[in-house]
Parts: C-alpha cells; sequence; structure tokens
C-alpha cells in the first residue's frame, strides 16, 4: 500500500508551482464492485483498481480554477483501499501556488470503464445487463462499469499537506445486490444455473450533493422499468450494482 504521507517541499520553494499530492482512500465499509468478489469476502477485501479514473476538482478565493470545480483526471497509483494519486496526463494536474491560499476540494469516480467527466454528473444511470463483457477494463463487465463514488467538498491548505497529503474519502453512491445460491433439498446444482436476473428495476435518476453520509442522495427515479441481468461472480453468487430503491417484490429469476 502506498503511504499517504507527504513529501511536500518547504515554503521557500515557490519559486516555480508545486504539484499538490493527493490521496484517496475508501470510506469505512464501503464495498466495491472493483474487485473479483469471494462469498467470504470482507470489507478489508474491497480496494480501488488502477483502471479507476478519479474527477479531482478544487476551487480558490483568488479565482486560479474559476471558482467552479472543474474535475482533472487522477489514477490511483496502486490497487488498495488507500493509495496516492497520480495525474492521467502530466501538465494536466493541479497545483500549490502560495503558502497563503486554502482551496476546495472534492471529488467523484464514476464506474471502471466509463470517461471520466470534469463536471459532478447530477444523474446518473446504471446498466442494464451487467454480465457483459466490459472490453477487458477493469473487472471486465458492466458491473464495475455502474459503480459511482463521491468524495464531499473540503478545506485543504499547503501547510496541513506538509505532514500530510489531501485525502479524498470516497463513499458509493449506488447501492449493491448480492445473492448467494445454496441448493440443498433440491435436484439442482450451481452447474445447471447459467444467469440471474430481477424484474422491474429502475436504472436511472438525479442525484445530488449533501452534507451527511454518503454525502449524496438520488431524486426523480426514472419510472421506466427494467429487467436487471446480474454478474454471474462465482459459480453460486449474482452481484449488481443499482440505483438506490425498495426491491420488496422485486422477483429474482434463475435461469438454466
Amino acid at each position: 500500500m502506498t503511504s499517504c504521507s507527504s513529501e511536500v517541499e518547504n515554503d521557500d520553494a515557490f519559486t516555480k508551482p508545486i504539484p499538490i499530492e493527493f490521496c484517496a482512500s475508501l470510506g469505512s465499509n464501503e464495498f466495491s464492485s472493483r474487485t473479483t468478489a469471494a462469498s467470504s469476502e470482507s470489507s478489508t477485501d474491497y480496494k480501488f483498481s488502477t483502471y479507476d479514473r478519479i474527477s479531482v476538482a478544487m476551487s480558490d478565493n483568488y479565482g486560479l480554477w474559476g471558482g467552479n470545480f472543474k474535475g482533472k483526471i487522477y489514477k490511483p497509483s496502486t490497487a488498495a483501499r488507500e493509495t496516492t494519486l497520480t495525474a492521467v496526463t502530466a501538465n494536466d494536474a493541479f497545483y500549490w501556488y502560495s503558502s497563503l491560499v486554502n482551496y476546495g476540494m472534492k471529488a467523484w469516480s464514476l464506474g471502471t470503464g466509463r470517461t471520466p467527466t470534469a463536471d459532478l454528473p447530477t444523474s446518473y444511470e446504471v446498466y442494464q445487463d451487467q454480465n457483459i463483457d466490459n472490453n477487458g477494463v477493469g473487472d471486465a463487465y458492466k458491473l464495475s462499469e455502474s459503480d459511482f463514488l463521491y468524495s464531499p467538498i473540503q478545506t485543504v491548505s499547503y501547510k496541513e499537506s506538509k505532514t500530510e497529503k489531501p485525502k479524498l474519502t470516497m463513499y458509493h453512491q449506488n447501492a449493491q445486490v448480492c445473492f448467494n445460491l445454496t441448493f440443498a433439498g433440491t435436484d439442482l446444482t450451481s452447474s445447471d444455473i447459467t444467469g440471474a436476473t430481477i424484474s422491474d428495476m429502475t436504472m436511472k435518476g438525479d442525484w445530488s450533493e449533501t452534507t451527511t453520509a454518503p454525502y449524496g442522495k438520488y431524486s426523480n427515479l426514472s419510472n421506466e422499468k427494467k429487467t436487471l441481468t446480474l454478474k454471474k461472480n462465482t459459480a453460486t453468487q449474482y452481484r449488481a450494482i443499482v440505483i438506490p430503491q425498495n426491491i420488496a417484490g422485486k422477483v429474482l429469476t434463475l435461469q438454466n
């Protein structure tokens, strides 16, 4: 795991801008669709993937970035629950220009394989068939591409960064459903099951920031209902990433 301790130079090094070094972590009890999950996994198994792309946005009182939180794209340096971030494009990164300026900072990460955005999404849609191969990106399925994480706004300063890198704690905005199958008392085995679906699921809705965990909420969910295809994770486990919604009364169908 890459350390989040900082090696920022002293104040007298402002003869040129100093790159801001960020650290990203998953909030406590946060799941991840971005690892191949086993039925026995614990929260410590969940981690970022080096395929992830994180939009980091900053603003300040001096208008260096227009005060509008436009995101620049970063990536995890290691696959871990806590990792340093590096700019995807070296000349498109954030810098310290003065030890006197405090910056506002927030971040978001769309599903692995989606095109990262410079603007924070105001709506989101998960994929209907999450067992489709995702062209070799991440865990190679649309499951991981349906994910959405957000790190709420906070204030960071150059002085604080000299002892610890600004940390972006990411929280999932979508929910995970997971079904572990058992076959006791039946004539079936796991090899008889080829897939699983859930009926009448909402795939999209409007999204906005909040001030309490998980620091975002959905509203105006689409009235269009679809059948969701779950990812076959193991021979006896199926998973999906969904827009938070009440699934009571939804029908799980196993295919053979």
